[in-house]
């Protein structure tokens, strides 16, 4: 029996032995090249042809700090060739089942296509894009996405569409070079925005409730049936960057700290691993870019790649996130841009 007792302490000890070992060994020296690699928040990043520039702050402190803390989507318009970032004051984790109703604004961002944001605007989290570029509301309209206008605009016309006819209703609508309906469910109505020659005018209507339709996504798209059976996407949400299209590779690895899910994580939000310092090179068009950052086992910590929809762009976005609950300052944190110099 002792020795198994022996067997069984000295399997222990082992153990116990390896596991100290590999938490305290001293890591090997960083080569020359590596004590090079700057955190991108450092810059300049850059290569003979490229630079990561970093676009949008991002993360100053706590949840609660009035900043820009959450990228809610990424727009192609296909009508400007502009990209679009929808961003949030606050992050979806911190805000109960009432989230709408906690949002105070959002901020859109309108970036060109050589990779420089040269406009942003600041709105009511209420009035949303919609697939016309123009944000509506029921007392005016900000047409900023189409011709960089930030004032509120008024309607040339509020029409009561119940005392229009569906004859007159079609009539209203033929005459308009673009329409755009959305639902108020809280009364049944339909508000109805048509664009004529003099401006925008709004048509309240309890008749075109039941034909108006939603169509579901980031950008607020309506189908009025049966006047208007297929609207032209206009913008399209970028995708995140996976497999062949990850550009990042890391090169070097320093660990500084180990995580383990809490016994309590029963629905398995935490996440186990080692954290510390990645060497990373991104490759982009037959260049490298070499940088460091906060890493997760062996990956660049919560972060994200999107690639433009047209083929033929130059450069990529970068967003590198930390959760609401995490008061740690990154200095990487934020909106990069990977664009020619």
């Amino acid at each position: 029996m002792k020795k198994y007792m022996y067997l069984l302490g000295a399997i222990i000890l082992t153990i116990v032995l390896l596991f100290v070992i590999n938490k305290y060994r001293p890591e090997a020296p960083l080569s020359e090249k590596l004590k090079e690699y700057k955190y991108l928040s450092e810059g300049p990043i850059e290569s003979d042809n490229y630079e990561i520039i970093k676009i949008i702050d991002n993360w100053k402190g706590r949840a609660e700090v009035d900043g820009i803390v959450f990228l809610e989507a990424i727009f192609y318009d296909t009508t400007t060739k502009n990209i679009l970032f929808c961003t949030n004051p606050k992050e979806y984790e911190k805000i109960d089942d009432e989230w709408e109703n906690k949002i105070p604004y959002q901020i859109f961002w309108k970036m060109n296509d050589h990779g420089r944001v040269i406009d942003s605007i600041k709105i009511d989290y209420s009035l949303g894009l919609n697939n016309s570029g123009v944000f509506f509301h029921d007392d005016y309209f900000i047409d900023w996405v189409n011709n960089n206008n930030k004032t509120k605009q008024k309607y040339i016309d509020v029409i009561e569409g119940d005392s229009l006819s569906i004859q007159q209703l079609e009539s209203h609508i033929n005459r308009a070079n673009m329409l755009y309906a959305n639902k108020d469910y809280e009364n049944e109505i339909t508000n109805l925005f048509l664009k004529e020659k003099e401006g925008w005018t709004r048509i309240k209507s309890k008749k075109l409730y039941e034909k108006t339709e939603p169509i579901y996504g980031q950008v607020l798209m309506y189908t009025l049936k049966p006047y208007i059976e297929n609207y032209k996407k206009r913008f399209i949400e970028l995708d995140i960057a996976k497999g062949e299209l990850e550009p990042i590779q890391i090169e070097h690895f320093v660990k500084k700290s180990k995580q383990s899910k809490s016994l309590a994580d029963i629905n398995n939000h935490g996440r186990s691993g080692w954290g510390g310092i990645g060497y990373f090179k991104l490759n982009h068009n037959s260049e490298s870019i070499n940088f460091k950052g906060h890493a997760f086992n062996r990956k660049l910590d919560r972060t994200y790649i999107y690639y433009p929809i047209e083929k033929d762009q130059d450069f990529l976005i970068m967003y590198l996130h930390k959760r609401a609950s995490d008061n740690r300052h990154f200095k990487n944190t934020g909106i990069y841009v990977l664009r020619k110099k």
